[in-house]
């Protein structure tokens, strides 16, 4: 293990990592990204999507995190990073038998394919109907569809070239030996079904709410990095002996649960008496109070990373961070969760884990 990293500097001049131990290092993170990246779709729709099942799949990955930076992140500091990415990998192991135990449990569906190919059909398709010339048909009858899959209804917005026939109406004979040719070829780079143009315009639809949400992730990103370079430089002190770790304090953020059993069995049960919508609030809506609460939260670290810097003879107490950790964590809390419902509920069956 001590050829994977440079020899530990004693007296300067130091000498820096090798090529090899570089390339190493930049692996072993990018497997982490892989890693991380290939789990966060497959969780969540891997199960029965409910709405109280929403909240409380937020509430334990959120208790498993509580886990990751407090006793954890202790061990790393005290004993070093192979304890604290050791530990984090056999708990990976772990859920990969706990995953495989239920295997026999599960309800499986065939896959449908890659929605970004499917998507690029339709616009290849559109693009070449276009540049043909051929007419929009008001005649549904004429619309390509195949029994395989669970079809959509076909709707009129955003009309396209991608699935009609492009036959007069007095050739009834001819068109129907057309379409059943296309079937036998399914070449769909050329003609494609209604319910994959159907399965396009609805990810068109909600990209809007998507772009609305990239604020809520570009200020996320700011409590791991930002907020703890705050934390790193302020008085981390509890009690007479223990210091908090730098990398424990978005364990604020994480108290933020306790908004998950409240809003669960006292907030929906209100505001579904007073509103009438089963889940209290629309899923927009719910999307809505956390971006605005997520105002508060910037507004809160501006305040204090000003008040830091006017003051920088006078070290400040770590738990200055406290409110904006806490709003920020409140933020995720209504629209993370609000996203799940969202698209899970707009998306198709082919594009719910992209979406």
């Amino acid at each position: 293990m001590d050829t994977l990293r440079p020899h530990k500097c004693t007296v300067p001049p130091c000498k820096g990592a090798s090529q090899g131990q570089t390339a190493f290092l930049y692996g072993a993170l990018t497997h982490i990204a892989l890693g991380t990246g290939g789990i966060k779709p497959c969780v969540s729709s891997f199960v029965q999507m409910k709405f109280s099942f929403l909240n409380w799949f937020f509430f334990a990955i959120n208790m498993g995190a509580i886990l990751g930076i407090t006793p954890l992140v202790y061990i790393q500091d005290a004993a070093g990073f192979g304890w604290g990415f050791g530990i984090h990998a056999a708990a990976a192991i772990c859920s990969i038998v706990i995953l495989l135990a239920g295997l026999r449990y599960y309800r499986f569906k065939m896959p449908m394919g890659s929605p970004f190919t499917r998507f690029l059909q339709v616009m290849v398709a559109s693009t070449m109907n276009h540049l043909n010339r051929v007419h929009l048909e008001n005649d549904q009858t004429r619309l390509y569809e195949v029994e395989t899959t669970r079809k959509l209804p076909h709707t009129p917005q955003y009309r396209t070239r991608v699935s009609i026939f492009y036959l007069d109406t007095d050739q009834y004979g001819t068109f129907k030996v057309f379409f059943n040719t296309l079937q036998k070829t399914s070449n769909r780079w050329r003609i494609c079904t209604v319910t994959q143009v159907e399965e396009f315009k609805s990810f068109i639809r909600v990209l809007p709410v998507w772009a609305s949400t990239i604020a809520l992730s570009v200020s996320y990103a700011q409590l791991s990095t930002f907020f703890l370079s705050q934390a790193n430089i302020m008085d981390r002190t509890l009690g007479t002996h223990f210091k908090i770790p730098a990398g424990s304090v978005p364990v604020f953020s994480a108290i933020t649960l306790i908004l998950v059993p409240i809003y669960e069995k006292f907030i929906v049960p209100s505001l579904r008496n007073i509103i009438g919508h089963h889940r209290g609030v629309t899923s927009l809506q719910r999307m809505g109070v956390g971006l605005f609460v997520l105002i508060f939260a910037m507004a809160s670290a501006a305040l204090v990373e000003r008040k830091r810097r006017d003051h920088k003879s006078l070290k400040m107490s770590v738990f200055w961070l406290l409110p904006q950790f806490f709003l920020m964590g409140a933020a995720e809390v209504f629209t993370y969760v609000g996203q799940l419902e969202f698209f899970y509920d707009e998306a198709t069956d082919g594009t719910r884990s992209f979406s």
